[in-house]
């Protein structure tokens, strides 16, 4: 049998050899993150303009809190470019 016909299994060892080992929890506060509720937009978005107050200076930050702000309130939908380029000609 040539490699042909075992190509899918070959393909499939070199996946499986590439897949990261499982992790071991050792922490039982990461254990009760992984199991925790997902943050709410406000939560994210209280995180990003900690970054966000840090990374960029006053003209980014002015439009990135823009853009944050819409994405806190109407979900990542609404940042979609057709429905954010009206909103920034607003801006």
């Amino acid at each position: 049998m040539g490699p042909r016909r075992h190509g899918h299994v070959v393909a499939a060892i070199r996946r499986a050899a590439l897949r990261p080992a499982p992790r071991i929890l050792h922490d039982e506060t990461e254990l009760r993150t992984l199991w925790s509720a997902p943050d709410t937009r406000a939560q994210r978005g209280a995180k990003a303009k900690v970054e966000i107050n840090t990374e960029f200076n006053s003209k980014q930050r002015v439009f990135l809190e823009f853009v944050l702000s819409h994405y806190v309130t109407d979900g990542v939908d609404e940042l979609a470019t057709e429905k954010l380029t009206p909103l920034l000609r607003l801006k």
